[in-house]
């Protein structure tokens, strides 16, 4: 799988591949350098890859801010 790019905010990352032999990107959750492998997240859309990244590393470092008040 190709690197495509990283989407990294506090102990939160999302590493998004390109798969050759499934035509697919595929993103990966990170928390604290731990992959969290359930949710890992699949589709034919790079742009859908990049948006739900970037989405959900939002939300999880808000979440963290919340939670740390």
């Amino acid at each position: 799988m190709k690197l495509i790019t990283k989407v990294v905010k506090g102990n939160h990352s999302a590493a998004i591949y390109y798969n050759n032999r499934f035509a697919e990107y595929v993103v990966r959750f990170c928390t604290n350098g731990i992959h969290g492998v359930s949710a890992d997240y699949f589709t034919d859309s790079k742009e859908d890859a990049v948006e739900t990244a970037e989405h959900q590393i939002n939300y999880l470092k808000e979440k963290d801010h919340v939670q740390s008040r």
